[in-house]
């Protein structure tokens, strides 16, 4: 999802109104360490079961806080293989939330061992804790043992055998796994055998089978076979267990087998979308293995390094992996990780970190590293406002939180919200864009609403008057994205940008400066694949992968043409191709190109552009090791 950011007022301004340089920010006084809310710390214990013979025994892990909290204690767990495994089908593995009600000290998480017949060693798995909410982790991984309770193997043994297979691209083919006696059969007999889902998908990745398998007087080998299914996705190994029971003839058990179905296709290359985001004076991206790195201004804490150190060039933020997506705002920032939460950090003045809670000690402790918000799962989607947020969860409910000021939220009132509300007027939105002071959404059908701030006519309805709860962009059907900006928002639909509100400084494209209470085409462009908005500067990504620029340049070259001259209809940015993603803060703008690479251009006192310099580009510079993952 394409993002533009948006600040309420600048803030890093001398009295006569530019810029502080790196030097003058270097000689600027000390700011104040923020407030630190100390909250208990989460372990998770270890546990041991004996397996059984047959069905399934509970092994149960105690989560602990180190003390009671005065509201509830979330966190998200999952199993992890060890010497047992799902494909072995020692244990079923298990994942989900745990939670510890306010007040209270400890949960149990529960996990089930699966029982055999087969003498072997003990083994082990772990549950591992991520995603808190309301506490740190301390001992993030339990270790469940599983004890073996079958007697020693002596005489005659039976063993499934291991496979490999490559799955193909399509129908079936057969793995073979062998099934062996420890010496000949000294008479026929029979054991039975089936096979168990490990992290292979039954009736996707394999056809579920069983059987038995007959063994004449003499023999030592039969041989088991499991059809595979083709498929023309990357993903990684995934395995089956066979499992053998009930052997007849005095026969033991020795081992289950593991067929393991290896990939064959071509890893698909790494989407962009979402993985870069341009706040006001900020800029982030989402790199490989899911860190987040990023850029600028940092007076709030909003690139999350634990310092307000301003960064000229890219840091990691502390302590993040598995990120999805990043949205940016003016002192906060957010990522949307793989487990379908959100972490946000920075400033809290507005509850934009969306924390739960309302006090003004809470409003005044900026967050320098990520932390999670409470109670928010199945996340598909996040967009970040100037002071506000939202988000998108599964089956189209939105929800939002932060400043509430003129209606931004469209929950019918104005006042801030310091947890992920469901707003009604959202519902069933496929996509959400947070502007300034305005929050625009976008439906399957292509039909766009607003909500919030409408002196300039940003919401799009042919008035100026404020908005609490959204109302239907006029004229617009089957559009493909909507963006909102500081004072202006736009809509791309057939590849066309409609673009309205303000446009003093001619950012609309249409080649005029007059204020568009609803939707105006932007002149000459008709093949728009993303849109990005700043305060009065408007740059689109093409199909060809060129861009284009319109409105106010000034100085710092923000259309990116190699110029200063303001412009009412767009102009081509000047060395940039195979450009897809496009983000665009107050006075800069960056684009994902070919090889995933960033490069950005515009003003960069603040360091926004990553360039180490602190020294804004007329055109694009490629941001130094940052590459979208």
């Amino acid at each position: 999802m394409t993002r533009s950011l948006l600040c309420r007022a600048l803030v890093v301004t001398t009295a006569a109104g530019s810029l502080i340089t790196p030097a003058a920010q270097a000689a600027q006084p000390a700011q104040a360490a923020p407030q630190r809310v100390v909250l208990p710390v989460l372990t998770i214990g270890d546990t041991a079961v004996v397996e059984g013979s047959t069905g399934a025994r509970t092994a149960r892990f105690t989560v602990t806080l180190s003390a009671t909290s005065a509201t509830q204690v979330t966190a998200h767990y999952a199993t992890l293989d060890g010497t047992a495994t799902t494909g072995g089908a020692d244990y079923t593995a298990a994942s989900g939330t745990v939670t510890i009600p306010a007040g209270a000290l400890s949960a149990t998480v529960n996990v089930n061992v699966r029982g055999d017949t087969t003498t072997e060693p003990a083994e082990s798995y772990r549950v591992r804790l991520t995603a808190p909410s309301g506490a740190t982790v301390g001992r993030a991984s339990g270790t469940g043992r599983i004890v073996n309770d079958d007697p020693p193997l002596t005489g005659l043994r039976v063993a499934a055998g291991d496979a490999s297979i490559t799955e193909g691209n399509g129908g079936s083919r057969n793995a073979t796994v062998s099934v062996t006696l420890s010496s000949p059969a000294p008479a026929a007999l029979t054991v039975d055998w089936s096979t168990i889902a490990g992290t292979a998908t039954a009736a996707t990745d394999f056809t579920t089978r069983s059987g038995r398998l007959s063994f004449a007087t003499g023999a030592t080998t039969a041989y088991v076979t499991v059809p595979v299914l083709g498929d023309t996705q990357f993903e990684p190994t995934e395995t089956v267990a066979v499992k053998l029971a009930t052997p007849t003839g005095g026969a033991r058990i020795a081992r289950a087998g593991t067929i393991s179905i290896t990939n064959d296709d071509a890893e698909p290359p790494v989407s962009p979308v979402g993985k870069l985001s341009a706040g006001t004076l900020h800029t982030c991206a989402v790199v490989a293995g899911g860190a987040v790195k990023c850029w600028g201004f940092n007076t709030d804490g909003q690139l999350g390094n634990g310092t307000y150190n301003t960064a000229y060039a890219p840091t990691t933020v502390t302590g993040l992996t598995g990120a999805t997506a990043v949205a940016a705002g003016h002192g906060h920032t957010c990522a949307l990780m793989s487990d379908t939460t959100v972490k946000c950090w920075g400033i809290n003045e507005n509850l934009e970190l969306g924390l739960g809670i309302d006090t003004q000690t809470e409003r005044a402790t900026d967050r320098l590293s990520p932390v999670a918000v409470p109670g928010l799962t199945g996340v598909v989607s996040i967009d970040a406002g100037s002071h506000h947020t939202c988000a998108i969860v599964t089956g189209g409910t939105v929800k939002c939180w932060g400043e509430g000021y003129g209606g931004r939220l469209g929950n019918g009132g104005s006042g801030d919200i310091a947890s992920p509300t469901t707003v009604a007027g959202w519902a069933g939105a496929v996509q959400i864009s947070a502007g300034r002071e305005h929050t625009c959404a976008r439906w399957a059908d292509g039909t766009v609403k607003c909500s919030g701030y409408n002196f300039n006519g940003e919401l799009g309805d042919g008035s100026r008057t404020d908005r609490m709860t959204p109302v239907s962009v006029t004229g617009i059907t089957g559009a493909s994205s909507v963006v909102t900006g500081y004072f202006h928002t736009c809509v791309i639909v057939s590849g066309a940008p409609r673009c309205f509100g303000y446009n003093f400084e001619g950012a609309l494209g249409d080649g005029t400066q007059e204020m568009r209470l609803t939707p105006v085409p932007m002149t000459g462009v008709t093949s728009a694949a993303n849109i990005s908005l700043g305060q009065d500067h408007t740059c689109v990504t093409l199909t060809s992968g060129a861009a284009r620029c319109v409105g106010f340049n000034g100085f710092e070259g923000r259309l990116g043409n190699n110029d200063t001259v303001d412009t009412l209809t767009t102009v081509p940015v000047s060395e940039l191709s195979g450009g897809t993603v496009i983000e665009s803060g107050t006075y800069h703008t960056c684009a994902v190109v070919t090889g995933n690479a960033v490069k950005c251009w515009g003003a960069d006192a603040a360091g926004q552009l990553g360039n180490g310099t602190g020294a804004g580009t007329l055109k694009p510079v490629t941001v130094t090791g940052v590459t979208i993952g």
